[in-house]
């Protein structure tokens, strides 16, 4: 039995984690570094584990254990002693702890190609010795501390994340992320990484409600905690001044009110609560993150009005999508926001009598989804569309709305669109040719409108990239014709149904 006072009694539970690199690290590990002393013992120098609030004072000769033994336990709780990580980045080997790592080409995860990634454990030099002893752990007078952990990604690691890490009082960032087979709950004893200033734990399956201990570090600044199953709410964030990333999304059981005291969190640029339980209106408080640069409230349940974010004029991308906001969109509707790239509004409870005409001069607006709010009207702003020459727009999602009134020929300003959905309004008329100059659509659907009768379109064979295309309901009368399968080669999903259309589907 090993006794490490502010760890607890290793032993007690047989085969554990920390038995496993107790016993590493006392008779395999072949850098047999002493077991360290507690200075500050009481109750015959026991800890038992039960204060996780505890601070163990070592002698820094003594942190080399602490470090290593931390590190070990984190190995075993994951299931990396028992063969499954795929990649060891050479944890438990007999070096030194601090060149457990290795570097890894990742293709697609980083715009520059010759991007290399490191994974394992990175040091820096700790306090200054002052009694100029020279040992193995020092490098130029200083001890080697670690100061990241950043285990690989879909390592298949299995087991639970280890308190263990609560001696790494240098720690600067902590990634465990994209190992959908780490479960168990996040330590309550990491909050006493006080110098830690990024947090990821994306991506696993990690339980239980976010400790509130997470805000007594307050030199954080990125925390990324989505695509787990955790609870509880966001309010233990509100006083962690220093966060400029804030991403608990795709937690379906976070649930609560965004505070009102969000306006202390100044330094945000991005805020993340999508596919979470939350509700409610947006407070006041959110004007005033003006350094806020991506918002995602999606597929939430918020309502009431999003006012407070017409001065938020640094937003780069906001997805509001299924919600229940209800604002009237009008010619002011958002207005200042003009450095958006993507805006998602759709399947709210939005209204109006009109599209907004100042989204098509943002000039680097590349996604505009307005879809499925029912209670809008209105037709599309067809001088604003003509003179969106250079629009970077690729994605317009208009469908479900009730615009009336037809495509506007200007439409075919919009050089860079690949997805065009009209579908599902009460437009009319001539399905206009200039959309034939829209070279670059994958994706059209014009659907369930009240076009003028007619034929197939013939200009629609100059779409040579489409991939799905549907005219379902679209009043089109004649035969199919042949070029649907030679021309339209790329096509994989054609939907010509509740027509009056003769003759069989063309083999591609």
């Amino acid at each position: 039995q090993i006794n490490l006072d502010g760890l607890g009694t290793v032993g007690n539970v047989q085969d554990s984690p920390q038995l496993r690199a107790a016993r590493w690290i006392s008779t395999l590990d072949r850098r047999t570094l002493p077991i360290p002393k507690p200075k500050n013992e009481s109750n015959s120098g026991l800890f038992d584990g039960t204060n996780p609030n505890s601070t163990p004072q070592y002698d820094k000769h003594e942190y080399p254990f602490l470090q290593r033994y931390a590190l070990a336990t984190l190995y075993f709780s994951t299931g990396g002693g028992d063969d499954q990580w795929i990649f060891t980045t050479g944890f438990l080997s007999s070096w030194h702890e601090c060149v457990w790592f290795d570097i890894f080409d990742i293709e697609g995860m980083a715009s520059d190609p010759n991007t290399r990634f490191v994974f394992g454990v990175v040091c820096d030099g700790g306090p200054n010795l002052s009694d100029g002893e020279e040992e193995e752990d020092l490098v130029g007078g200083k001890q080697w501390v670690v100061t990241h952990v950043s285990l690989p990604p879909l390592n298949n690691m299995v087991g639970t994340l280890c308190p263990e890490l609560k001696v790494l009082r240098y720690l600067k960032e902590l990634h465990v992320q994209l190992n959908m087979d780490v479960t168990g709950t996040i330590p309550s004893e990491y909050g006493s990484l006080i110098n830690l200033n990024t947090l990821v734990l994306a991506y696993n399956a990690l339980t239980g409600e976010i400790p509130k201990e997470i805000s007594n570090m307050k030199n954080l600044e990125v925390l990324q905690l989505e695509q787990n199953v955790l609870s509880g709410d966001i309010n233990f964030a509100m006083t962690m001044s220093k966060l400029k990333e804030l991403s608990v999304e795709y937690n379906p059981n976070i649930t609560g009110t965004i505070p009102e005291s969000i306006l202390a969190l100044q330094n945000l640029s991005i805020l993340s609560l999508s596919n979470t339980d939350m509700y409610g209106t947006l407070p006041s408080g959110m004007s005033q993150l003006e350094n806020l640069e991506l918002l995602l409230l999606d597929d939430s349940n918020f309502s009431g009005s999003v006012e407070v974010l017409q001065n938020l004029t640094n937003l780069r991308y906001l997805y509001l999508e299924d919600n229940r906001f209800n604002d009237t969109i009008d010619d002011n509707f958002l207005k200042e926001l003009d450095q958006l790239v993507h805006l998602d509004i759709s399947a709210n409870d939005f209204r109006g009598s009109s599209i907004p005409a100042h989204f098509f001069s943002f000039p680097d607006l590349k996604v505009l989804d307005m879809s499925s709010n029912h209670r809008m009207q209105g037709s599309l702003p067809a001088e604003a569309i003509a003179n969106a020459k250079g629009s970077k727009l690729e994605h317009l999602s208009l469908h479900s709305m009730n615009i009336t009134g037809q495509i506007p020929l200007g439409i075919s300003a919009l050089k860079n669109l690949t997805h065009l959905d009209l579908s599902l309004n009460r437009l009319y008329g001539d399905i206009p040719p200039e959309l034939a100059e829209l070279t670059k659509l994958q994706y059209l659907f014009l659907g369930r409108n009240n076009f003028s009768a007619g034929a197939v379109p013939e200009w629609l064979r100059n779409l040579t990239k489409l991939t799905e295309l549907s005219l379902k309901a679209s009043s089109l009368t004649g035969i199919i014709p042949d070029w649907i399968g030679t021309d339209l080669s790329k096509l994989k999903f054609l939907d010509f149904g509740e027509n009056s259309l003769e003759g069989p589907l063309p083999e591609s």
